[in-house]
């Protein structure tokens, strides 16, 4: 389930199973981490986010399954003070992607658009514009340019 307006941001590929989704990421040349506490595991802040990963999490109370165990490049785990054992699973996934993003923050891997023109252009179109963007691509229109304040410059739906 896609967190109400995330799903505007972020693309989301879906795969019926968890042997398909690594599959998936191997072939789009992802390095698998997998977050669990077992024996082997490294700390999740000794891992390089800058490099092209993906973050596997496992069911709460099952915990990751045996075959992204098996796939894992490395397991992670975030250490754990006192009595409590675990993170839930949102909380762990928010932990482990802040210090992602302040891996590539100092890394300085946003201080400038890595996107190419076109697709920055027909995302930004899309994200702002989702109704027109449905009803240009329904009536096989191209997406007008914005101005560089974000404002239609002309209405492509106008025929």
């Amino acid at each position: 389930m896609v967190a109400g307006g995330s799903k505007r941001w972020v693309d989301i590929d879906t795969h019926t199973t968890i042997e398909a989704g690594i599959a998936a990421l191997r072939d789009d040349q992802f390095r698998i981490l997998v977050a669990d506490a077992g024996a082997g595991a490294i700390d999740y802040r000794e891992v390089d986010y800058t490099e092209r990963v993906a973050i596997v999490l496992g069911a709460e109370l099952e915990g990751p399954s045996a075959h992204s165990l098996e796939q894992a490049d490395a397991r992670i785990e975030i250490p754990m003070q006192g009595m409590v054992e675990s993170l839930n699973v949102s909380v762990a996934a928010a932990v482990i992607l802040f210090e992602a993003e302040r891996q590539r923050r100092a890394a300085k891997l946003y201080s400038q658009c890595r996107i190419n023109a076109a697709d920055y252009a027909t995302t930004l179109f899309e994200w702002a514009y989702p109704d027109i963007a449905r009803r240009c691509r329904e009536k096989g229109l191209a997406y007008p340019p914005l101005a560089d304040d974000g404002q239609l410059l002309e209405n492509p739906l106008r025929a």
